[in-house]
């Protein structure tokens, strides 16, 4: 791989953090403090044929049309609805009155927030561990690896530096799951 002429190196340099634990066993991986363009293009776009957004604008919509609030206002009050926020008499109705259509948006939200992870802990694993790895692979992980990767996948994309971890913390980090 080519690498740029930095007239100034990067400061941050990658280090190797720990997945898993004793009962599904551990590796390290590479923590970098930022995604790069690859990894980030490939779960965009293993994610983005999601109909979720569009689905609630519509459903926003209809909301609207029925009970003559305004979009901004019918999409607040179905946010609160499916976030379990029931306060007002509206947000009542709505619930009630759209329970169907809610729920299955929210099983569309969480099939493709399950479609999310596969692609995180696919997309980490190749990049950074084993090129040859498949999303074949990646079904027969445990789902505990994939939550930990998710949030490996978070803290990469928020660019939180990574700090190398002493083997004391690598062992408190273990006992504590």
């Amino acid at each position: 791989m080519a690498k740029l002429p930095f007239i100034v190196e990067p400061k941050a340099k990658p280090v190797l953090v720990r997945i898993g634990n004793d009962e599904i066993g551990i590796f390290e991986i590479e923590r970098r403090g930022y995604l790069s363009v690859a990894e980030k293009t490939f779960v965009d776009g293993f994610t983005s044929s999601s109909d979720s957004l569009r689905n609630i604008v519509r459903l926003s919509s209809d909301i609207s049309n029925t009970t003559k609030l305004s979009r901004e206002d019918a999409y607040k009050a179905l946010m609160n609805v499916m976030g379990g926020n029931i306060q007002t008499k509206t947000e009542k109705e709505i619930s009630v009155k759209f329970s169907t259509q809610i729920a299955d948006l929210t099983a569309g939200m969480a099939e493709m927030q399950s479609k999310r992870l596969l692609a995180i802990a696919t997309v980490l694993i190749q990049s950074r561990v084993s090129s040859e790895w498949t999303l074949d692979d990646t079904l027969d992980l445990d789902p505990e690896l994939l939550d930990q990767l998710g949030d490996l996948y978070e803290l990469e994309e928020s660019k939180t530096k990574p700090e190398a971890q002493t083997a004391d913390e690598d062992v408190k980090e273990i006992l504590k799951k």
